[in-house]
């Protein structure tokens, strides 16, 4: 048809459009380390997503590795339903038995997928050899949590928020397994203490029915109050 091709470039005397078009990309790059014209940056960044593209679509290409695995895992973890990246961390660990980082990402992506049953192996594992990493003490005191296994649950959570008592989630998840196992006093510091973390007033919840059940009933109200706002 006869305007099929007005838009591709005239190259019969050349130009950066024309380098595009061809593939060129590393021309593109050069030409633009020397000259700053808005048309050429323009095409230097047109080159630099191209090449990200044939890269990427190279290493989805490639036989099964540990770098692919991990490429995907990482993508997949921004995405909205968790349980995807799960295989592929699967794949990345049976490739680097034993990895702390790649165990840890699996084992995050198992306990935000609710498959707390299977997070828990994976995390005694890990902290046989990591038995003072705040990440994995939360992760598996919190795991227990999910499973209803509350009293195990306290002393690693205990352990995450001695090793940084900083560490806000440690402090509500521990908040609320001591309030949940009939002990609302010695919860009540931990969820005071996670109220600024406090995303879904849950903690603000959490510690109203713990300034209830120890009778401190103004500040009970208040706890409310900002359960309320929040």
């Amino acid at each position: 048809m006869k305007g099929e091709h007005q838009n591709e470039p005239d190259c019969r005397k050349g130009g950066v459009a024309c380098d595009f078009a061809e593939h060129r990309f590393h021309e593109i790059i050069q030409s633009g380390k020397s000259l700053t014209t808005p048309e050429t940056q323009y095409w230097m960044c047109k080159a630099y997503a191209e090449m990200s593209h044939e890269a990427c679509t190279r290493l989805l290409q490639l036989p099964p590795s540990l770098e692919a695995h991990l490429h995907k895992a990482k993508t997949l973890d921004d995405s909205a339903w968790p349980r995807e990246p799960v295989a592929e961390w699967k794949e990345a660990l049976r490739l680097a038995p034993g990895d702390v980082h790649i165990g840890t990402a699996l084992a995050w992506s198992l306990f935000r997928a609710g498959e707390f049953g299977s997070a828990l192996p994976i995390l005694k594992e890990l902290l046989r050899n990591e038995a003072e990493s705040r990440e994995l003490n939360f992760l598996y005191g919190a795991t227990l949590l999910g499973l209803d296994q509350l009293e195990k649950a306290i002393p690693p959570l205990e352990s995450a928020t001695r090793l940084d008592d900083n560490f806000l989630p440690a402090h509500a998840a521990l908040g609320q397994a001591l309030l949940e196992t009939g002990k609302p006093a010695l919860a009540i510091p931990h969820l005071t203490l996670a109220l600024p973390g406090d995303e879904d007033a849950k903690t603000y919840f959490d510690l109203f029915r713990a300034y209830q059940l120890t009778g401190q009933t103004d500040l009970a109200a208040h706890a409310t109050l900002e359960y309320q706002k929040a």
